[in-house]
């Protein structure tokens, strides 16, 4: 090993062996009993701002009964609407599904919901879709029968005890539209009864199913989407029971080439039954590594288990990292991740068969503190949901437990002097936990900043966004995540990476978000003459900063450079000049940081030595720009 590694490897380990271990929160229950003691029996939740008034709503399912559309009044209370405000025909379905996404770049968040008639009987399964008709029409959803009829495939998950996220909305090919990722579910046309499939917008308010991936279809899991190599392209991570491997789990990897067609990467995971696997950059390094959780399906146990594997920032080579080491317990697939305890580190709770309610904490390294004793209540929570979410927009988590009870405390904690608490929320009600537990006891997590030096670039067919990093209270710069827009200045039109409030930053959908690792961006097929472009932060505590326009929002001017290239040769970047004039280059890591600058004289190259890495390098010559990703 070089000595320079061994360096490398010495700090990093002095900088693990002095890490604080995670600050444990405590959680306040809170006592709004209309949203409480509605029962959850294997129930989903769906946050997200379905109104546009910049809190988070909750759209909550119980199987068998009719649905709620619960209106955050941004003071931690909620009032169901859907009876009042709606006709949505809902059936009954158990092992419901919902997803919210704008289809249309209108701004205004549509929804998906799926389940089946009679549970895990794959023949009566169904799917709704709705239009949301904008302040115009005071947010109707209405539903649009040529999607959920003639364009979706019918679908739904095949048990309550299944992942609820079935489905990813993310812009796959980068072209501005929507796109949909349908996964680990049931569809009774398809032989296997197992379903992957992404349908592609059309951008004219339809889908159309991609034909062009090889995927492995899988039940019992779920399905997510990220930048896991920093390309600037959205991969999708899965994990199942696959019956056609001899009944056991598949974990997968699928690298977006950016022709939707992927990359499968297997055989590092183990994949479980009820079971998710999930985006997290736990040591905040600018790459995403991945967390399952589940049931093991390969016979021996059907336990809980929790997996952590690292990668090496290609997206092709893991590493498992088990319990024994990480601290972790496995459970089921209902869970949410944020940054709890606002520390900077990303941390998730789950709920399942396997356990009580669980919160885990992130040192920042490989381990996790079990926070699971802080919460207020023990309960088992099978078959239903968990969000985390900042239901008033004051910094701090809520954590929305909503399900099927088994065990747990029947008696809340006693008072200073010993006597019974007669305020605790589950005395009376043991057998159904729905119930929002507020964080206390931590700083209030502050959005990030603006991203600064925000550029938008001419290349050939298509726009190049770029910036530089903004700083954050808690979350490195290396490790905040982006949200992109276009927006077209002839209709007004705006696409949103995830759907977000341009004027004020606010993230409009929660746990299912679409986010970029790197400072820059390819939007295909845009003219930046017709189109304004911006970027904001987004933390880890999911806290959206202040959109930034692209050269203030004006037309862009810069085109691209004909006389100037960058590119990795022999372990180094090149940057050639074949103009008559000097250039300037500067080079930017991918957390936005400049780490090498200079000038290249007319006709001639320069080489900069830079660490292995993801670099993007920004050339500017007499006769435009030109902006380069260089892998090393």
């Amino acid at each position: 090993m070089k000595a320079k590694q061994l360096l490398v490897m010495a700090a990093l380990f002095s900088a693990a062996s002095v890490m604080a271990e995670a600050t444990v929160p405590t959680f306040e229950v809170q006592q709004d009993g209309s949203f409480i003691y509605e029962m959850g029996e294997r129930g989903h939740v769906a946050y997200a701002d379905w109104n546009n008034d910049g809190y988070m709503d909750a759209l909550m399912f119980r199987n068998g009964a009719d649905p709620m559309l619960w209106k955050n009044n941004g003071d931690k209370t909620f009032t169901n609407v859907i009876e009042d405000q709606f006709d949505l025909q809902f059936a009954a379905v158990c092992g419901a599904a919902a997803m919210w996404y704008d289809y249309n770049n209108d701004g205004n968040l549509d929804l998906i919901v799926t389940g089946c008639m009679s549970q895990g009987d794959a023949s009566t399964a169904i799917l709704y879709a709705y239009r949301n008709e904008g302040p115009d029409a005071d947010y109707n959803l209405a539903e649009d029968f040529e999607l959920e009829e003639d364009v979706f495939p019918t679908y739904a998950r095949e048990s309550e005890d299944h992942s609820q996220i079935i489905f990813f909305p993310a812009d796959f090919n980068n072209d501005g539209w929507t796109d949909i990722l349908f996964c680990s579910g049931i569809a009774p046309t398809e032989e296997t009864q197992r379903y992957m499939a992404i349908w592609v917008n059309d951008g004219n308010g339809s889908f159309i199913k991609n034909e062009n991936s090889e995927f492995f279809a899988t039940n019992g899991g779920g399905c997510f989407a990220a930048d896991l190599n920093n390309d600037g392209l959205m991969d999708i991570c899965t994990t199942g029971w696959d019956a056609e491997v001899g009944d056991t789990g598949t974990t997968t990897v699928y690298l977006n080439k950016g022709d939707m067609s992927f990359e499968a990467i297997r055989g590092f995971g183990r994949g479980s039954n009820s079971g998710i696997v999930f985006p997290i950059d736990y040591n905040n390094d600018g790459v995403m590594e991945l967390i399952e959780t589940g049931r093991n399906c390969n016979y021996d146990s059907w336990a809980g288990r929790a997996l952590l594997y690292t990668q090496d920032g290609t997206g092709k080579n893991w590493t498992m990292v088990e319990e024994d080491v990480t601290g972790l317990v496995g459970r089921e697939s209902k869970l949410s991740f944020a940054d709890i305890n606002n520390d900077g580190y990303t941390d998730y709770a789950s709920s399942g068969w396997a356990g009580p309610i669980g919160i885990y904490l992130s040192n920042g390294d490989q381990t996790f503190v079990d926070a699971t004793s802080a919460l207020p209540d023990r309960a088992w929570c099978r078959g239903g949901d968990l969000n985390l979410v900042d239901v008033n927009n004051d910094g701090l988590m809520e954590l929305h437990a909503y399900g099927y009870r088994d065990g747990g405390q029947n008696e809340g904690p006693t008072l200073e002097d010993g006597s019974e608490n007669p305020e605790w929320p589950f005395v009376d009600q043991p057998t159904w936990p729905n119930y929002l537990s507020s964080v206390t006891g931590v700083a209030a997590n502050q959005a990030p900043a603006a991203p600064t030096n925000v550029t938008a670039t001419q290349n050939g067919n298509d726009v190049v966004l770029a910036w530089t990093a903004p700083a954050d209270d808690t979350t490195p710069s290396a490790a905040l995540r982006y949200n992109v827009y276009a927006k077209n200045k002839a209709t007004g039109a705006v696409y949103c990476m995830t759907p977000a409030d341009l004027a004020t930053g606010f993230v409009k959908v929660n746990r299912v978000q679409a986010l970029l690792n790197t400072t820059t961006y390819t939007f295909k097929g845009m003219n930046a003459e017709d189109y304004e472009f911006g970027v904001q932060a987004v933390d880890n505590g999911a806290r959206g900063g202040l959109f930034a326009a692209a050269n203030g929002g004006g037309a862009v001017e810069s085109v691209k450079s004909e006389t100037v290239a960058a590119y990795a040769l022999n372990g180094v970047i090149n940057v050639m000049n074949g103009g008559v004039e000097a250039a300037a280059y500067t080079v930017y890591a991918v957390n936005g940081a400049q780490v090498a600058a200079g000038t290249v004289a007319a006709a001639t190259q320069v080489e900069v030595a830079l660490n292995a890495g993801i670099y993007v390098v920004e050339v500017v010559a007499a006769d435009g720009v030109a902006v380069v990703k260089v892998v090393l």
